[in-house]
């Protein structure tokens, strides 16, 4: 049996946990016995309890980033050591980073779950973004790279960085479509009218997600039917995002730990995103049989190649022009094809079998 041991900064809920919580969930345990080493303390949203349920064999560091400075590589290498891995799978600028120390002695592999020059400044601020970004492209370029999209694969490409492709995956068997009945009952739970139609989004409040256009075009909209916005998630534009709603039907629901439930119940979701990897809200939407009216990036053309329900990225009065569309029709013919364009192309069990694959060749190429 081969020890993988996957090492990430923690397991705080969100797509790139989610996604590895799906690699190692559907990993063959006859091949692969599989370890799990994060390196900070754990938030309060960790999903630390899941992957113990997944029987994964766990440790934290826990590092505060100033501890990591001085006593992460140390730590890491004694913990290494004791495991004696076969491979060493990464995400995310501090656990690549560390892994260079090991690419000599051991077989290295991490996944691009985004495109550095593009998600960096949006969280980190320019200056800082920039400069996180120019040092994890130099770490990439000297590492095995696994891209979760093939847009995320051409804009590695631009900088001197070849990679193979797996394809984010979401699980099919938690997100799917609810009837009619089991739709209302969760309405009527969380206070979310049973008579309306639902536009819902999800992701973090930042410049890049450009919630701004969503809610530009909702207000612009001339809607036919009794109409929500949901808004999930939670970020520093939170404030400048709710100045300016100018009615009462948009919701800022904040950060949840039942985002399928909140998809289930909802009728379109909608992602104006300016760049993204693969999205997983749009994966997740769609498995749950929503339809989607999406901005016009490579990463959802790879996911939703038709431009019928897509705009251009900030184009609200476009956006606004689908919304009223979108409400007058019967959906039913669109739920399905969400549904089916998920159960054929991104299953998650086919994304752990891909990567399995990739960890069968690396081994016998050692």
């Amino acid at each position: 049996m081969k020890k993988i041991i996957y090492i990430v900064s923690t397991l705080k809920r969100s797509g790139p946990t989610n996604q590895l919580y799906n690699i190692i969930k559907y990993l063959d345990k006859n091949e692969f016995e599989p370890h799990l080493i994060t390196l900070s303390p754990e938030p309060k949203d960790s999903r630390w309890n899941d992957y113990e349920t997944l029987g994964v064999n766990l440790y934290s560091l826990g590092l505060s980033r100033l501890q990591g400075f001085f006593s992460a590589k140390t730590k890491l290498k004694s913990l290494i050591f004791q495991i004696n891995p076969d491979i060493i799978h990464t995400q995310g600028i501090r656990a690549d980073v560390l892994s260079l120390k090991f690419i000599k002695s051991h077989i290295v592999i991490c996944t691009a779950r985004n495109y550095p020059y593009h998600d960096y400044p949006s969280k980190f601020g320019f200056i800082r973004g920039i400069l996180m970004a120019y040092k994890h492209i130099a770490v990439l370029k000297k590492i095995k790279v696994v891209s979760c999209s093939r847009s995320i694969q051409d804009q590695l490409f631009q900088r001197g960085i070849n990679s193979l492709v797996v394809q984010n995956g979401v699980d099919i068997l938690n997100y799917k479509p609810l009837d009619n009945y089991e739709k209302l009952d969760f309405r009527r739970k969380v206070g979310i009218p049973e008579d309306s139609f639902i536009f819902i989004t999800v992701g973090s409040l930042i410049l890049r997600k450009d919630v701004q256009t969503i809610i530009n075009a909702f207000n612009n909209a001339n809607h036919v039917n009794k109409v929500h916005l949901l808004i999930l998630g939670d970020g520093y534009q939170l404030d400048l995002l709710k100045n300016i709603v100018n009615n009462d039907f948009v919701n800022f629901i904040g950060n949840v730990n039942n985002v399928a439930e909140y998809l289930q119940a909802s009728d379109v979701f909608i992602s104006s995103s300016l760049s993204e990897g693969l999205p997983n809200t749009v994966l997740e939407a769609m498995a749950c049989g929503l339809p989607c009216l999406l901005s016009d990036i490579s990463s959802h053309n790879e996911i939703v190649e038709e431009a019928e329900w897509k705009f251009l990225c900030k184009d609200y009065m476009k956006l606004a022009s689908l919304m009223e569309r979108i409400e007058k029709i019967d959906i039913s013919i669109l739920r399905a094809n969400a549904r089916e364009r998920i159960e054929e192309n991104f299953d998650s069990r086919k994304m752990s079998e891909h990567y399995q694959n990739i960890y069968y060749k690396l081994l016998v190429d050692a």
